[in-house]
């Protein structure tokens, strides 16, 4: 793999829609753009040489609003696609982040042969990141294919992604309708949705014997009624929230674990 630095025309340029921020812009405007972008040289089959943005899409638009024509570049060729992937998702990781950018070179890692442990190790993202990183590949095809043709904005697809696949589904009926999305179709999917698993009010619960029992017949009903809160559609952090506030509550102000009878059949 070869580089070299290079001043590029932004003409020449074809960057994701990514917005810069006004105040990157006025940089810009004013002092150039000082961090080279990260370009890689691609010939296709009829022998016609491109330049591709493997980092810097931010700079290049900043770039184009603020009237500047030139801007310096350090452009990869005869690159190895391995290494550039993993280049490109280190340094999405050190900065703002291109959630289109690191999904093709986490895509293009796993072409290549790479398991998820094997990327991890080579670009330090935990597991989470990753499967973050390659949500998109899951996405509804026509949204992706949408974004990757400018027709529905990188910020509003990456939020759609987020949603089920029938919410998916509905918004791109909707594209193919209207041939647009907006954040506030996805918003009011993400609404639909939140409306859907919010935990019902109307739960009947079973009554709960005046007497505890033993700790393994109290560990059965916690368990019934971690059921049922499960099944209303409350999350585990709600229940933990609320089984934690119920012992508060029941210890009173200064109590501590010491304070309770011990259950009987359990240890003393």
């Amino acid at each position: 793999m070869q580089r070299v630095f290079r001043v590029v025309e932004t003409a020449d340029l074809t960057p994701m829609d990514l917005a810069p921020t006004d105040r990157m812009i006025a940089s810009v405007r004013r002092y150039g753009v000082l961090a080279p972008v990260w370009l890689e040289e691609r010939v296709d089959e009829d022998g016609v040489v491109s330049l591709e943005i493997i980092d810097g899409n931010r700079r290049v638009n900043a770039a184009r609003q603020a009237g500047v024509d030139r801007i310096p570049a350090i452009v990869f060729s005869q690159a190895d696609p391995e290494a550039m992937a993993a280049m490109t998702l280190i340094a999405n990781t050190l900065r703002t982040r291109n959630p289109v950018t690191e999904w093709q070179a986490t895509e293009r890692l796993g072409d290549l042969g790479h398991d998820a442990g094997q990327i991890m190790r080579m670009t330090g993202l935990t597991r989470a990141s990753l499967e973050t990183r390659l949500r998109p590949s899951t996405m509804h095809p026509d949204l992706r294919r949408a974004m990757l043709e400018g027709r529905i904005a990188v910020t509003v697809w990456e939020r759609a992604g987020r949603l089920p696949p029938e919410s998916q589904q509905r918004l791109a009926d909707l594209l193919e309708e209207r041939g647009g999305l907006r954040m506030a179709d996805v918003d009011t999917e993400r609404r639909l949705v939140e409306q859907e698993d919010a935990p019902r009010d109307d739960i009947e619960v079973p009554e709960v014997a005046e007497a505890p029992g033993t700790r393994e017949q109290l560990a059965e009903r916690l368990a019934e009624l971690a059921a049922i809160a499960r099944a209303a559609g409350m999350s585990e952090y709600d229940w933990s929230r609320m089984t934690t506030s119920a012992w508060r509550r029941d210890v009173g102000p200064g109590g501590s674990d010491a304070d309770q009878p011990p259950l009987p059949g359990s240890e003393s």
